[in-house]
């Protein structure tokens, strides 16, 4: 067995905002970036903490990474007793592994409505690891943005003797990319991902030189794989 993500030696380290820069966490309540720290929901705008730039980063520098959370221990379970199945997306059975669940107050890091929010880390009978995220609202009137990701760095290599991702494969049922404007703020455009270094719907394929690559999409950003993907709608239609 071994570590295929980065992370700090220690508990303490794992816990302190100075030295861990969210390896593994979940983002929350909006993962990514909110352009102008603020966003406006019918007549009332809310203005939120400005933790990158002029943005809010991944909830601010409260975010969902700095509550501990309730945990529980699940087994015998399928795929479909957690989220909802895609059309033609097979079940997958015997997963076993942990919930987390934590419940996010009304007006928490300014963000507006009480949010249930539900974490499944599994691991399958052939070793696959499945990741699901719930967020459930406590008022039926609530509304309020929401938009949960894990955020481990990934190296496959084992040792880390492979110092860039550029020979790990990756296949995404994204078909289309947001270009990044300034800040790596979304520029509100969405593009098609075929025929641009960000189609990764035709099975696995070496990330290779992509990663170099972002240029083609928002002006010559710095290198890297970071970009928002939009997850084909057939995949969650039925969600």
């Amino acid at each position: 067995m071994e570590e295929i993500t980065l992370n700090r030696d220690d508990f303490a380290s794992v816990c302190n905002p100075d030295k861990n820069p969210k390896y593994g966490v979940t983002c929350g309540r909006v993962a990514g970036r909110i352009g102008g720290a603020k966003f406006t929901i019918g007549e009332t705008e809310h203005r939120l903490e400005a933790n990158n730039g002029d943005a809010c980063l991944h909830g601010g520098s409260n975010g969902f990474d700095r509550f501990e959370w309730d945990s529980e221990i699940v087994t015998g379970k399928k795929l479909s007793d957690f989220t909802s199945l895609g059309a033609g997306q097979a079940d997958v059975e015997g997963l076993s592994g942990v919930k987390f669940t934590r419940t996010s107050p009304d007006m928490e890091q300014e963000f507006p409505g009480a949010i249930k929010i539900t974490s499944w880390y599994l691991i399958s009978s052939d070793n696959k690891l499945i990741m699901s995220w719930q967020a459930t609202a406590e008022s039926a009137d609530c509304k309020t943005p929401i938009n949960l990701t894990n955020h481990a760095y990934w190296n496959l290599s084992g040792d880390f003797s492979d110092s860039t991702v550029a020979s790990h494969q990756l296949s995404l049922n994204c078909g289309n990319v947001l270009p990044m404007g300034p800040g790596s703020i979304p520029s509100g455009e969405i593009m098609p991902a075929a025929g641009t270094p960000f189609d990764f719907t035709e099975g696995f394929s070496a990330l290779g030189d992509r990663e170099r690559l972002t240029g083609a999409i928002d002006g010559g950003g710095k290198p890297g794989i970071d970009h928002a993907f939009l997850v084909n709608r057939a995949s969650i239609d039925s969600q």
